[in-house]
């Protein structure tokens, strides 16, 4: 079977204009444009559907009118309408069968419906008028009435796209007539002929009418739906990040020094981003960067542990000038290399996190990985600069208070 997916989510205009629409039948023809070809593709792939369905037994039914070309075979009027309609029609109906169940014709079976379509009426129609007053002339005019209802009210065709071909098939049928030399009785075409394709005509718009009452509906639940979904993702997303930020705090929690702290710091770290390697760093009164800890960090860069860094000569001078968190992805070889067991790997991506209080930068992180951050990662990381901030001018005021009472 057909599947269908809408090419895109509503937008609030056609989700007004939608119910609206619903409120107002008139206006289940005048659907946004998005959704009205959302619409006739869905229509579309049902008819297809329902021609794979009963394209068969319309097939098997057409050959039950070999039973009164079997009681009528002596009939004047049984080899004109072999030639002229059953044989069109059949042939119409078989090829249809067939193409309905190729894979490679579906984007086409519209086309190849209009067609049979027109094939058959035409066939049945020029037959009623060609063979007027005979038998096979009185059959062709219930086949044209038995050709409608199958388009319209079985195989459910679009009636924008039916009732012209409809409408064609019968222009040619009487031009065909004429030519032949056997003009239609008008009164009798209107009965056999232009009545039931108004009827069917009507009836189908009926069906389609109320197939658009319920795409609508249902592209409005699905909304709906999406937007339920969201707000429970959101809500989840939310209680995450507060059970996370929640256990930094329990984490830190105390009077801590500033090592004791970014070691703390760093471990959570690595443990939510996947980090391989990390370094911790505060920024002194004379502006400079001093190492406090460290994560798995090589024998090289552990030699920076006392040595104080100037912020502008390092990467992390940028990303304490914005006050942004920084993902670099180009890093030279020897920068933060990560320490394993069975040597050094440098780093792919570097996330450095400025730690910085009321515009006043006070400390900065990075972090190290052989592949790249996930978003989820990068947000993780982020959501801990500020309670950080924190922390840390306490333990600098602590410091100092420290340093004026033993002094």
């Amino acid at each position: 079977m057909s599947s269908f997916a809408p090419s895109a989510s509503l937008s609030a205009d056609e989700e007004a204009a939608l119910k609206a629409a619903l409120q107002t039948p008139g206006l289940l023809r005048k659907l946004p444009a998005p959704v009205e070809r959302d619409f006739r593709r869905h229509y579309q792939s049902r008819s297809n559907d329902l021609l794979r369905r009963y394209a068969l037994p319309l097939l098997i039914l057409n050959s039950l009118a070999l039973l009164p070309v079997y009681l009528f075979r002596q009939d004047s009027s049984l080899i004109p309408w072999l030639l002229f309609g059953g044989a069109p029609m059949a042939t119409a109906l078989l090829l249809l069968a067939i193409s309905a169940h190729l894979p490679d014709l579906d984007d086409f079976l519209d086309v190849l419906m209009s067609v049979a379509l027109f094939a058959c009426l035409l066939a049945a129609l020029f037959c009623s008028m060609y063979l007027d007053g005979q038998y096979f002339g009185n059959f062709s005019k219930f086949l044209t009435i038995y050709v409608l209802v199958a388009s319209f009210a079985i195989l459910q065709e679009p009636v924008r796209m039916a009732t012209p071909v409809s409408l064609g098939a019968l222009l040619a049928a009487i031009l065909l007539a004429w030519a032949a030399g056997t003009p239609p009785f008008w009164l009798e075409v209107v009965y056999y002929a232009i009545v039931p394709l108004l009827m069917c005509t009507v009836t189908g718009y009926s069906m389609e009418s109320s197939e658009r009452r319920s795409f609508v509906q249902r592209r409005l639940i699905e909304r709906e739906a999406a937007q339920l979904a969201q707000m429970h993702a959101e809500a989840e997303a939310s209680m995450r990040q507060q059970r996370y930020q929640a256990e930094f705090l329990a984490l830190i929690g105390g009077n801590h020094s500033l090592k004791e702290l970014f070691t703390r710091t760093l471990r959570f770290l690595v443990e939510h981003t996947g980090a391989q390697v990390a370094a911790g760093y505060h920024l002194g009164s004379r502006g400079q960067l001093r190492r406090v800890a460290g994560w798995a960090l090589d024998g090289a860069s552990q030699q920076l542990e006392k040595k104080e860094l100037e912020p502008g000569a390092t990467l992390m001078g940028p990303a304490l000038d914005s006050g942004e968190m920084l993902q670099l992805r180009q890093i030279r070889a020897d920068y933060l290399n990560v320490d394993l067991a069975m040597g050094n790997l440098p780093c792919a991506s570097l996330l450095i996190l400025p730690i910085v209080l009321a515009g006043r930068p006070l400390a900065v992180i990075e972090l190290g990985k052989v592949t790249d951050f996930s978003p989820e990662e990068a947000a993780n990381a982020n959501a801990i600069r500020t309670h950080l901030a924190y922390a840390v001018s306490t333990a600098n005021a602590r410091e100092i208070a420290l340093r004026a009472t033993t002094a």
